[in-house]
C-alpha cells in the first residue's frame, strides 16, 4: 500500500459545502495518509484571512484537521529543505517558478517515497514526484 501525502487543496476541499465527489471517495478509501507541516501553515494563513462571517465554521474545520492529521504531519528537516532548494533552483533554471511551499511539499513526498495527492498537478510536473489528482478521478 502506497503512502499518500495530501496537498492543502485536497484537505481544504472537505470544508466546501459540496466537496468534489472524487476527493470524498479518495479520502474514504485511502488509509495510509500523511500531511506536511506546510498544510498547517497554509490553513492557518487562510483562516486568519477569512471573512468574519466564515471564520467560525473554518475554525471548527481547522481544529478538526489539526486533531485528525497533527500526529501524521511529516516535518521539514534538513534533507527535505536541501532537496526543496535544488528543486526550486532547477525549476528556475528552466524558466519556471516553483513556490517554496510547493517545493517543500514535493521534497517531503520524494523523501518519504509518497504519492503527492494534489489538484495542482501542473505545479509539480517535471519534478520527479509521483502525483495523483483525485479531482479528475
Amino acid at each position: 500500500m502506497a503512502l499518500h501525502l495530501f496537498d492543502t487543496n485536497v484537505v481544504s476541499e472537505a470544508a466546501r459545502p459540496r466537496p468534489n465527489r472524487g476527493v470524498v471517495a479518495f479520502l474514504e478509501r485511502e488509509n495510509d495518509i500523511r500531511v506536511s507541516v506546510i498544510l498547517f501553515e497554509e490553513l492557518s494563513f487562510g483562516l486568519d484571512r477569512a471573512p468574519p462571517e466564515r471564520r467560525a465554521r473554518l475554525t471548527l474545520f481547522c481544529e478538526g484537521v489539526f486533531a485528525e492529521f497533527g500526529a501524521l504531519a511529516l516535518p521539514v528537516d534538513l534533507d527535505i529543505a536541501r532537496l526543496a532548494g535544488r528543486l526550486r533552483a532547477n525549476a528556475s533554471n528552466e524558466g519556471r517558478v516553483l513556490h517554496m511551499a510547493d517545493a517543500l511539499m514535493a521534497a517531503t513526498a520524494m523523501t518519504h517515497g509518497a504519492i503527492l495527492v494534489t489538484r495542482n498537478s501542473r505545479d509539480f510536473s517535471g519534478l520527479g514526484v509521483e502525483l495523483c489528482n483525485p479531482f479528475s478521478v
